[in-house]
């Protein structure tokens, strides 16, 4: 036991002799860097020439921008007026911290207002929360100053639970018209609209269901119009959309003008020098087409991705290789466009194949077919059949040259132009085909049926 304490002793006698070394360099180090921070300061103001120009008449210089906002500046006036002008036009979206500090702020307050009024919230309590206080607390998180009009705004729009954002049924459509067509020719009061609906919806989002925008149709004299508006405006596309149509949107004309109407547009085949720069800006850019269509000149986002489905998506190609279509995918196709349109995204999905190879397959059925049955988009087939029974080996006949049966003619009905003419032929069409039936019975031939298409008459097989 004695020896033990001795060595802790003597351990700890050793430790503190390392401690104090160690102290010493330190103590060395640091009046190193005294020294040379005292020398860097001498270096410095001696290297400092203070030399003052005075020239007569001059006015004083003006200092940064920032000192704009000073009150002693001459441009202060300006300065507000610009301010004023950029926060009413400017728009400062909310940040994912500042709606979070919003909610924590609105829940404060709203438990604040319960534990003085005593009861439960209702739809007229955010009316009593101290919108000022809630405001200062988004504030103190942003770069932006929030206001609490603002405040109230983006909560009762986006984040209230009172408010009623379900899709909009046709029952509350038909009344939303109803209130609308009986104000008259007076200006609409959407406030008043919204609270005589009494669905809990926002004036705004009456406004937007009660509205009817008309179509645009572009016709040449507004695609004139977008081309002078471009060269007088460039691409600041509301003046240009104020130019063209009262009822046009900044959007509309952006995309009229870089879908169609842009001299610089290319048109047809791709080039290889294009098509390597497809490749390459997917594999940076992803699948956003609009990145894409930026280092690609003369080509637009849709030719982007439907250059880049068709010849280069691997998910297509693996598609194109997993097997032709069958009869029953053309049949359940067709079937889907008739009940959907020309929806081809969601025909997409319907049929577990991309929409734009459901849009190639459909097109080649009408293009093979070359005809439409009328009141329906489904093809006529005649030479349209499956791959896979054009394919299919034929069993082997004896001779070559014998005919083969050919299905029975149609029915013609009764009132039409051919009747007459059918029934004065029909005794020697029907002496030819009993005699052309009778040579066939007797051919020891193997016969092969005539096969219907199924999209004819699909419960035939």
């Amino acid at each position: 036991m004695k020896q033990l304490v001795l060595n802790a002793l003597d351990a700890n006698q050793r430790h503190q002799n390392a401690l104090a070394s160690h102290a010493e360099s330190l103590g060395a180090r640091l009046e190193e860097l005294d020294r040379l921070l005292a020398q860097a300061d001498v270096e410095d103001a001696d290297s400092d020439l203070e030399c003052d120009f005075y020239i007569p008449n001059s006015k004083p210089p003006i200092g940064p921008v920032k000192n704009f906002n000073s009150v002693k500046s001459p441009f202060y006036q300006d300065t507000m007026k610009r301010t004023r002008y950029l926060n009413l036009t400017v728009r400062h979206t909310m940040t994912t911290k500042e709606v979070d500090t919003l909610k924590g702020a609105v829940n404060a307050e709203i438990a604040r207002v319960e534990q003085m009024q005593g009861g439960s919230s209702s739809s007229s309590m955010t009316d009593a929360l101290d919108w000022a206080l809630i405001a200062e607390k988004v504030s103190d998180i942003s770069n932006v100053k929030r206001s609490a009009d603002e405040c109230k705004i983006k909560w009762h729009g986006e984040m209230s639970s009172t408010v009623n954002r379900a899709a909009w049924e046709e029952p509350e459509v038909k009344r939303l018209r109803e209130i609308i067509s009986g104000n008259g020719e007076k200006a609409v009061d959407w406030v008043q609209v919204a609270k005589e609906l009494g669905t809990n919806r926002l004036p705004i989002d009456c406004m937007r269901t009660g509205l009817e925008r008309p179509r645009q149709i572009w016709t040449g004299v507004a695609d004139r119009k977008v081309l002078d508006a471009v060269k007088m405006y460039g691409t600041s596309w509301n003046l240009v959309a104020r130019y063209v149509a009262p009822d046009l949107t900044a959007h509309q004309c952006s995309g009229r003008y870089s879908r169609s109407l842009d001299p610089n547009l290319r048109h047809g085949s791709w080039t290889e020098e294009e098509e390597q720069r497809l490749v390459a800006a997917v594999t940076g850019y992803g699948r956003s087409w609009v990145e894409v269509a930026s280092v690609i000149p003369g080509r637009t986002s849709d030719q982007c991705r439907d250059r880049w489905t068709a010849g280069f998506d691997p998910a297509r190609k693996k598609e194109t290789k997993a097997g032709a279509w069958s009869k029953e995918e053309d049949q359940k196709l067709l079937e889907t466009v008739n009940r959907m349109g020309r929806k081809w995204k969601a025909i997409g999905v319907q049929m577990d194949r991309s929409g734009t190879v459901c849009r190639v397959r459909y097109e080649k059925l009408l293009n093979d077919d070359g005809e439409v049955e009328s009141g329906t988009s489904t093809p006529l087939s005649r030479e349209a059949e499956d791959d896979s029974e054009r394919s299919t080996p034929r069993p082997p006949t004896t001779s070559q040259s014998e005919p083969q049966p050919r299905p029975k003619p149609k029915p013609i009905g009764k009132g039409t132009k051919r009747t007459a003419e059918h029934e004065s032929e029909g005794p020697r069409k029907k002496r030819a085909l009993n005699s052309e039936q009778e040579e066939t019975d007797n051919s020891a031939a193997t016969e092969v049926p005539c096969r219907r298409s199924s999209r004819l008459n699909p419960g035939v097989q």
